[in-house]
């Protein structure tokens, strides 16, 4: 997700955040403005973040901005961004027929 859709869901979400445990990673922030700076930090180029709502300890199966902001209306006590390192892939790879043959296959 997209560091200004995180800010904007949690932006139009303050008073649901009031007196919920707020985490970046394994850190808990007491304000939105420490939670806040903590996600800023966490944003990187190759750095995949994810909101998610915990509830009861469990956490809710969610991966879209819709199904966040729609499980911002329900029962949570504590919301969690989550960072993930990615790898930048090329796609783009084109193998010619010499690279099949030294793989053991013919192309």
């Amino acid at each position: 997700m997209k560091l200004e859709t995180i800010k904007s869901i949690l932006t139009d979400n303050k008073e649901a955040l009031k007196g919920k445990t707020l985490e970046v990673g394994d850190n808990s922030y007491t304000t939105l403005k420490e939670f806040g700076l903590a996600i800023l930090e966490e944003d990187a180029p190759n750095v995949t973040l994810q909101i998610m709502l915990v509830f009861n300890d469990h956490q809710m199966n969610i991966d879209s901005e819709v199904s966040v902001r729609a499980a911002f209306k329900g029962n949570f006590d504590k919301v969690q961004v989550l960072s993930a390192l990615h790898y930048n892939i090329n796609k783009k790879i084109d193998y010619s027929e010499v690279d099949f043959v030294q793989f053991g296959t013919t192309a």
